[in-house]
C-alpha cells in the first residue's frame, strides 16, 4: 500500500461508530468488574458486618429501585432465586 493510498483511508463512518460503541461497552464491563471485585473483597474481609449491615441496606436500596422502576410499592415485591421459583410461587394455589 502506497503512502498516498494509506493517507486517503476514510476515518469516519459506521465502522468508527461501532468501534467507539465497543470501547464504551468494554469500559462499562471493566468498571462493573472492579465494583464487583471490591464488593466481594469487602464481603470476604468482614462477613459478619457485611451480612448484618451492608446486605440489609443493599437489599432495601434494590427493592426501592425496582419498585420505582416498576411503579409499584416496595411491599408488593418479592425477590426469588430464579424465574422458575417465581412462576411456581405465583401459580401455586393458596393453601
Amino acid at each position: 500500500m502506497s503512502k498516498t493510498a494509506h493517507s486517503e483511508v476514510n476515518r469516519s463512518g459506521p465502522h468508527v461508530t461501532v468501534m467507539l460503541f465497543i470501547d464504551v461497552i468494554i469500559f462499562v464491563i471493566v468498571v462493573i468488574n472492579e465494583l464487583f471485585c471490591r464488593l466481594i473483597e469487602e464481603q470476604e474481609s468482614q462477613p459478619d458486618f457485611w451480612f448484618r449491615e451492608r446486605c440489609s441496606d443493599m437489599w432495601r436500596e434494590n427493592k426501592l429501585a425496582v419498585s420505582e422502576f416498576l411503579g409499584s410499592k416496595p411491599d408488593n415485591l418479592v425477590f426469588v432465586h430464579n424465574t422458575t421459583t417465581g412462576c411456581y410461587l405465583y401459580m401455586r394455589p393458596n393453601r
